[in-house]
């Protein structure tokens, strides 16, 4: 069972990672069985996709070893059109920090910082010092205050202080 929502986590993490980059042709494209899959499970995958109840897929994209094996869109969509994801990545790094911390990579009282110590402002207040993973990527608590990006590391640090302080913002 574990394997299974493993596989899943990871399978729908790569279909909403790279599917921009492969609706726009990013991607290399490959034939199912070239990649060892058989065509007849990907139209399985997309029939039953299809079927699901109450369900609005925009589109869904198959990649195996880096290649794109099998895509659909179903009407009115096409691969053209841009699709607005919300906060679909807060699902995809909760996958991924579940995933990691099940095979040890990650604890949530790991320091944020320490996994970018080049991309550190020179001056590193108390909060980033003290921001675990438990704080900003699960829960979006860093308490970090600033006005405008001091260097990459902000762009992963998206959380305000003051009325919003502990809630996504």
């Amino acid at each position: 069972m574990k394997n299974r929502v493993r596989f899943f986590f990871l399978f729908l993490g790569l279909l909403g990672a790279l599917a921009v980059h492969a609706q726009i042709n990013e991607l290399p494209r490959s034939t199912p069985e070239a990649e060892g899959v058989p065509s007849k499970a990907v139209t399985a995958l997309f029939d039953s996709l299809m079927a699901l109840p109450k369900t609005d897929i925009h589109s869904v994209v198959v990649l195996r070893h880096g290649k794109v094996i099998g895509e659909i869109y179903p009407a009115p969509f096409a691969p053209e059109y841009r699709h607005t994801m919300y906060s679909c990545s807060k699902t995809f790094v909760g996958a991924a920090v579940g995933l990691a911390i099940a095979d040890n990579r990650l604890r949530l009282t790991d320091r944020v910082g320490a996994f970018f110590p080049e991309l550190l402002p020179d001056s590193v207040s108390a909060n980033l010092a003290d921001m675990t993973v438990r704080d900003h990527d699960i829960g979006c608590h860093s308490r970090l205050e600033y006005a405008q990006p001091h260097s990459r590391l902000d762009t992963y640090l998206p959380c305000q202080t003051g009325e919003n302080s502990g809630q996504e913002v």
